[in-house]
């Protein structure tokens, strides 16, 4: 293993950690070398690259997973990273990959074609998100490079509210149902998992498979966690980094200290100390612990968020503070020297397994604070490459109130870095090459790529013809059948038609001079007609001969065929009357209907239910395309808050409930529906929500001003949330909770000064999910 000379000493263990030791590829294909990884960028994505960028003697594909809201893994895409916009083939996986396969017909037919005709010599697996473990199971020579610990872990990283020490069974449940980092809650159960971790540990443990971690810290907590597998050996080798592609300048001055005759050190107390806050701002970053401390120390320094994103905007408004939301990553190194920071905080709450953060201001020459978790802890030597602090707000601040009355200890750091330079992605790459078989000759400039290709679609095609003409065939029998659908629909159209032309006439009469003249007659009749009943059944009871020795018991009779039921009973809204165009109170005044008690005849039953099942199935399509638009899965819970005028504190309740109940239970979002004639919420506001409850808390309208291939009306949000919360019922500028009922979609009101949190927890107990349909 080559250390990054700015890291820490070497201890015992690690100098007695096993050697690199170069892989031999018994009957190994020539050629390439196949990158397994899933498409969501991130770390792993870029240690791809640079492992790409920096290994020029050998050929490489990418193959990706590509994800949807629903699945990790609906299709497969195969990448020459020298063109990555263009994919070189693409499969639709059927069906799907939820998470991550145990086996997959479609995939290992795929992934054993690739290898034969690519020449695939050996395989780096970085992700098996949206992949099948057969990825491992090859028989090729394997790496295993542990960014994370999925799938073992759903979560990915090992974290519910603390670092795990272990997940049983128990803890795994509760963990797909509450735990913020999980995002398999939606496609897979328990029993799932636990299967996975048997058939994950089998794989690990074949011998062409070598594990390699880039920290002690990620084997051992993987070890821990993962008994199974503890007996096999596991490589250690640190990610490098490129310090080029940053754009980094030399090392910017510490603009604290001033030398004299290069001896003396002179601090300049004139002005704050510099703080930067590198990288995206998420709660497992460490979002909650820089908001809390944030006020304790703007007096003390000067903050520069630097790539913080949307969710830094919940500090636009303090003083002192600096966002830049993105940037190019080959700018980092002149932003950064623009700034001139004296130090770089680094808050991630969330035990890293590596944290190229760390590595890119070790190579900007800037001290390092860092909470005393995960890779940090093992790669920062305190007060001699950065600095440890743990993850509470009164030891930040204690640490940065030390360092702003005396920055000493940071210029004795910049030294060291300025001194140390940094690991290099060369290295890496050259520590990954003892562990690969030798590459082999290029056979000729860029033939062997299409024709590899040709021939794995090729035989991909052939082996799954049979397959196909089955498909077909039920394709054939699928539109028969829909054919026969088609006819049975005109048909209950045309009786449908018939029945309403009935209906109408029927209520004429009933409304004409001649029913009302006639009803004494009527009821005389009916009268006449129910004591005659009586007394034949009674005639026949009192002849009849019986086994038990009694006389059967008269039913009461049948009610007669022009009895009506109270009109105005609401039933569904329609499919069709969801037009964009039409208004909130007409659309569900048509959604009313007369219904018939007792005497309804069955084809006009049947129409009504023809009609409700047209408006659930338009309701569900409602769902899935606000679902897709937010991008969240289709299980997912919706709980819509609408605004009102005379309600402007509504927005701060609905905001503070939702960040709650979205900590606990992760199948729910929140949507904060907002009136194009409402005051605005705050800025400040919304980033704080959104910070808190990130991809969790959105804010949309329904003003006709949006885009209309996207945007909702009022009645569509309405019929594709399952919970909707009026802050006061009764008012008359929104809907009505009787008007929402006509959706069927419960409604709940909180009077003022009742705590929201509590209403919304008990109401989700009371309206647990269910299918529109019903």
């Amino acid at each position: 293993m080559v250390k990054n000379s700015a890291d820490p000493p070497a201890t015992e263990e690690q100098a007695q950690s096993p050697p690199a030791s170069r892989l031999t590829a018994v009957h190994a294909p020539k050629g390439t070398l196949l990158h397994i990884l899933h498409s969501w960028g991130g770390g792993i994505a870029r240690w791809t690259e640079d492992f790409v960028r920096h290994c020029p003697e050998r050929r490489h594909l990418i193959l990706y997973s590509r994800s949807n809201r629903n699945v990790f893994g609906h299709a497969l895409e195969l990448v020459d990273p020298a063109y990555p916009e263009t994919p070189l083939a693409v499969w639709e996986l059927t069906p799907p990959i939820l998470a991550t396969g145990i086996t997959h017909l479609q995939y290992g037919a795929i992934l054993s074609d690739l290898l034969t005709g690519l020449a695939v010599e050996a395989i780096v697996v970085s992700s098996l998100i949206g992949h099948s473990l057969e990825a491992l199971t090859t028989g090729l020579p394997t790496l295993r490079v542990l960014h994370d610990f999925y799938p073992y872990c759903p979560a990915m990283f090992g974290y519910f509210n603390d670092p795990c020490q272990q997940c049983d069974e128990e803890r795994l449940t509760i963990c797909l149902q509450s735990n913020p980092q999980n995002e398999c809650w939606h496609n897979s159960i328990t029993e799932d998992w636990l299967a996975m971790r048997r058939a994950y540990a089998a794989a690990l443990l074949k011998p062409e498979v070598h594990l390699v971690a880039p920290t002690h810290t990620a084997r051992d907590r993987l070890y821990r966690l993962y008994p199974e597998i503890a007996r096999k050996a596991c490589h250690l080798i640190a990610h490098g980094i490129d310090p080029a592609r940053m754009g980094c300048p030399t090392r910017p001055p510490l603009l604290l200290a001033r030398e004299d005759g290069g001896k003396q050190i002179q601090i300049d107390k004139t002005r704050k100390l510099r703080i930067l806050v590198p990288g995206r701002l998420e709660p497992h970053k460490g979002l909650q612990l820089l908001q809390d401390a944030l006020p304790q120390l703007t007096d003390k320094a000067e903050f520069l968020l630097l790539g913080c994103g949307i969710l830094g905007q919940s500090f636009a408004d303090m003083d002192g503070i600096t966002l830049i939301p993105d940037y190019n990553f080959a700018d980092l190194g002149p932003l950064v020297q623009d700034f001139a920071p004296d130090c770089a905080l680094l808050l991630s709450t969330l035990p890293e397994t590596f944290s190229y953060t760390l590595s890119e201001m070790w190579a900007l020459g800037i001290p390092p604070l860092a909470t005393n978790l995960g890779a940090f802890a093992e790669r920062i030597h305190h007060g001699i490459n950065g600095f440890l602090y743990k993850p509470d707000v009164h030891s930040l601040t204690e640490l940065i109130a030390s360092l702003a009355q005396d920055p000493t200890p940071l210029i004795h750091v910049a030294r060291y870095l300025g001194a140390h330079p940094v690991r290099h992605v060369k290295d890496m790459v050259e520590d990954y090459q003892a562990l690969l078989p030798t590459p082999s000759r290029p056979e000729g400039p860029g033939s062997w790529l299409a024709l590899g290709i040709e021939g794995a679609q090729s035989r991909y095609h052939s082996n799954d013809r049979a397959r196909e003409t089955e498909i077909i065939r039920q394709v054939g029998e699928l539109e028969e059948t829909r054919r026969q659908l088609e006819r049975t629909r005109h048909a209950l159209t045309h009786h449908q038609t018939r029945a309403d032309m009935l209906e109408q006439e029927l209520a004429a009469l009933r409304h004409s001079n001649s029913w009302r003249v006639t009803a004494p007659i009527r009821a005389i009749t009916l009268t006449f007609r129910a004591l005659r009943s009586r007394f034949r059944r009674h005639s026949v009871n009192q002849t009849a001969p019986t086994s038990t020795g009694k006389n059967q018991e008269s039913l009461p009779p049948h009610p007669p065929p022009d009895t009506i039921a109270t009109p105005g009973r609401a039933g569904k809204l329609t499919g069709n009357e969801f037009g964009p165009d039409r208004g909130l109170k007409e659309k569900i005044r048509k959604g009313a209907h007369h219904r018939f008690a007792g005497s309804e005849s069955g084809h006009l039953k049947d129409a009504r239910r023809g009609r409700a099942r047209e408006g659930a199935h338009h309701r569900l399509k409602l769902r899935a395309r606000l679902r897709e638009q937010l991008g969240i899965p289709d299980a997912a819970r919706i709980v819509l808050g609408i605004a009102q005028q005379n309600r402007p504190d509504a927005a701060h309740e609905f905001i503070q409930a939702a960040i709650r109940q979205a900590s606990i239970q992760r199948n729910l979002y929140f949507l904060w529906l907002e009136g194009e004639h409402m005051p605005p919420i705050p800025a400040s506001l919304k980033a704080r929500g959104l910070a808190r409850a990130p991809r969790r808390l959105h804010f949309v309208t329904d003003s006709p001003g949006a885009n209309k291939a996207t945007a909702f009306t009022l009645p569509e949000y309405l019929a594709a949330s399952d919970l909707i919360y009026l802050p006061e019922a009764g008012d008359a500028t929104r809907p009505t909770p009787a008007e929402i009922g006509l959706l069927k979609v419960p409604v709940m009101s909180v009077p003022r000064g009742n705590d929201l949190t509590i209403t919304l927890a008990t109401a989700l107990k009371e309206f647990p999910p269910g299918n529109p349909a019903d």
